[in-house]
C-alpha cells in the first residue's frame, strides 16, 4: 500500500502501459483517475478496480483538459502523480503528413505541458510528473 491516499491521474489508460499503471497504482492503494477518450472502456475497467474513476480526455482538444482537471480537483482536492502516457504518432519522416505531425506534437508535447500547467496549483508536496 505504498500509494495509499495518493491521487494519480494516468492518460491513455485503457490498454498497454497505461492500463498496467492503473492496475498497479490501484493495487498499491492510490485513488486513480483514468484519462481516456473511450470513456465506456475506461468505465468498464474502473468498475473492476477499487478506487478507480474515469475522466474524459482527448489529448488533441485542450478544452477537455480544463474539465478533466476540475473533475479530479473537485473530487480529490489535490494530485500527487500525473502520468502523461498518451502515445504520439509513431511514423517516420517519409510517411508522416503535416497533419499527423501536428497531432504528434499535440499529444506528445502540448498536452503534457498544458496538463502540468493546469494541475500546478493542486500538486501536493512532493508530487511527481511522469512523461
Amino acid at each position: 500500500m505504498r500509494l495509499k491516499d495518493k491521487v494519480v491521474l494516468i492518460t491513455a489508460s485503457t490498454r498497454g502501459i497505461g492500463l498496467a499503471c492503473v492496475k498497479k497504482c490501484a493495487k498499491e492503494g492510490a485513488r486513480v483517475y483514468m484519462a481516456a477518450r473511450n470513456v465506456e472502456r475506461a468505465q468498464e475497467i474502473a468498475n473492476t478496480l477499487n478506487g478507480v474513476k474515469c475522466v474524459y480526455n482527448d489529448a488533441t482538444k485542450p478544452e477537455t483538459f480544463t474539465s478533466m482537471v476540475e473533475d479530479v480537483v473537485n473530487d480529490a482536492g489535490k494530485i500527487d502523480v500525473l502520468v502523461n502516457n498518451a502515445l504520439p504518432l509513431m511514423k517516420g519522416i517519409d510517411e508522416c503528413t503535416y497533419e499527423e505531425f501536428a497531432y504528434a506534437l499535440a499529444v506528445g508535447v502540448s498536452a503534457p505541458f498544458y496538463l502540468a500547467k493546469l494541475f500546478a496549483p493542486y500538486f501536493a508536496p512532493g508530487a511527481s510528473i511522469i512523461n
